[in-house]
């Protein structure tokens, strides 16, 4: 998963949203992107989380890269 700026670049790190997705679909690795701001971050990573935990995902590895 990956949370982007209204801006379209990545939140933590300012590179843009779409090398973030091309690197994922380069290795095969399914994406998840959001939109949210500094306020709402909290919020939209546990929705992310709530999404992915109902989808049968039952673990995962968080870090920047």
């Amino acid at each position: 998963m990956n949370f982007v700026s209204k801006d379209g670049r990545c939140m933590s790190h300012g590179l843009h949203s779409q090398l973030i997705l091309a690197q994922s679909k380069a290795i095969g690795i399914p994406m998840i992107q959001r939109e949210v701001a500094w306020e709402t971050y909290e919020q939209g990573f546990k929705s992310v989380v709530r999404e992915l935990k109902q989808n049968g995902v039952e673990g995962a590895v968080f870090g920047d890269l």
